[in-house]
């Protein structure tokens, strides 16, 4: 119990709640574009095509919730827009991950050192 309460005492002086909300919005944030660019390089070759099956079999049993076929639609349409990006869209999204996923580590060490 002591070791609860002086990680609780720990995470309140290290304003560890706040980091918590930036934690997950920045954590959502950087998932769709990383996901978007998994997406980008499985579509430039036939040869990953039973991985990508694989990926979207996978995201919608263990994501999404049983009743999925509406948010199946959104995501298949999400996949092919996704394989359509080239160039600078694809730069903008890997610096876009890069930075969210900076974020969210820099944010776990100023709260756990």
């Amino acid at each position: 119990m002591n070791i609860l309460k002086s990680s609780l005492i720990h995470l309140k002086a290290k304003n560890g709640f706040d980091s918590a909300a930036v934690l997950a919005f920045s954590t959502l944030f950087a998932i769709v574009p990383m996901l978007t660019l998994v997406f980008g390089v499985f579509s430039l070759s036939s040869y990953f095509y039973d991985l990508q099956q694989y990926l979207e079999k996978f995201l919608f049993e263990h994501l999404l919730p049983k009743n999925y076929e509406v948010v199946s639609q959104y995501i298949h349409q999400f996949i092919i827009s996704a394989q359509k990006l080239k160039g600078v869209s694809a730069m903008f999204l890997l610096f876009a991950t890069i930075f969210l996923f900076r974020e969210v580590d820099h944010r776990i060490s100023s709260v756990w050192g």
